[in-house]
């Protein structure tokens, strides 16, 4: 292979490592949020008892839902 040939090679890698990256970046950054979000989600929980019961209470009739869909 000739010179051109490598230096178009390496471009189109670089430009594919950066393309890598963002959506690395993306996804992590998609990723602390989402725990942040869960986080704070259970916190209100966590600070309510009643809340914490009802909560509890639709999860389970949820889930005896998707088991009856089952």
């Amino acid at each position: 292979m000739n010179e051109t040939i490598y230096a178009a090679m390496i471009q189109d890698i670089a430009i594919q490592n950066a393309n890598l990256l963002v959506e690395k970046s993306e996804f992590k950054a998609r990723l602390t949020d989402s725990l942040d979000q869960l986080n704070h989600f259970k916190a209100v929980l966590a600070s309510n008892e009643a809340l914490k019961e009802l909560f509890e209470e639709a999860e389970q009739n949820y889930l005896n839902k998707q088991r009856e869909e089952l």
